[in-house]
């Protein structure tokens, strides 16, 4: 970055390691932090690292998810029906179409 003043920042989600905490990770955000503001003191003065979980963020998000997969087999099983339908009356057409034909006389052999 050629103007790293200039950047709002950046968000960045990630998941901890097996037996890590988030005060853990914080305290090394906060040393990588302390570093970069010794590197570049103009932007990153006074910036740093937070680190939290994201499922506040999120919220419980099980029952939205039920809903949906709810919806989606209710969606699936009119597309079902209609193509069953569909094709019991293509079916049902053909067949009727077949016992109305006039039948040709036979053929006599020479």
């Amino acid at each position: 970055m050629k103007n790293r003043a200039a950047h709002p920042g950046v968000r960045v989600w990630a998941r901890l390691n097996p037996g890590v905490t988030a005060g853990e990770s914080q305290a090394e955000l906060s040393v990588i932090a302390q570093q970069l503001a010794k590197e570049y003191p103009k932007s990153n003065a006074g910036r740093g690292f937070l680190v939290e979980p994201l499922r506040p963020q999120v919220g419980n998000v099980g029952s939205t998810l039920w809903l949906l997969l709810g919806a989606v087999s209710l969606v699936l099983l009119i597309a079902c029906a209609n193509i069953a339908a569909c094709c019991w009356r293509a079916r049902f057409h053909v067949s009727a179409s077949l016992r109305c034909a006039p039948r040709s006389a036979p053929v006599e052999a020479a």
